[in-house]
């Protein structure tokens, strides 16, 4: 049978035939995702984060189908090494966003 062409397959966490490294994210839906980027240190967060008035913040409960797995999904973006995370509300945030994201994933 033939290879599969990469735009069919499906994305698993850390396929390594993905430009950059794709970060199973559930919680604001059961298939969501994040990908960072190793060099510059980048997260492109989608709707597992937010930045509201400059302050990046956690999912919004009243837009996430399940919180306890956003809430694991956010202690799983704690574990790389991340300067600036792009959110699809809000836009850029990198203000020691290494620490944000894992106060966010304490419950802070």
């Amino acid at each position: 049978m033939a290879e599969m062409p990469l735009f069919l397959k499906a994305l698993a966490d850390n396929d390594p035939e993905f430009a950059r490294r794709v970060v199973l994210t559930p919680g604001h839906t059961p298939g969501h995702l994040s990908l960072y980027v190793k060099q510059p240190k980048v997260l492109i967060a989608g709707d597992a984060l937010n930045v509201e008035e400059g302050k990046l913040i956690g999912p919004r409960p009243q837009f996430t189908a399940d919180l306890a797995a956003a809430r694991g999904s956010v202690e799983k973006l704690a574990r790389y090494d991340i300067e600036t995370v792009i959110c699809y509300h809000g836009g850029i945030y990198s203000a020691d966003a290494n620490r944000r994201i894992a106060e966010i994933g304490q419950g802070a």
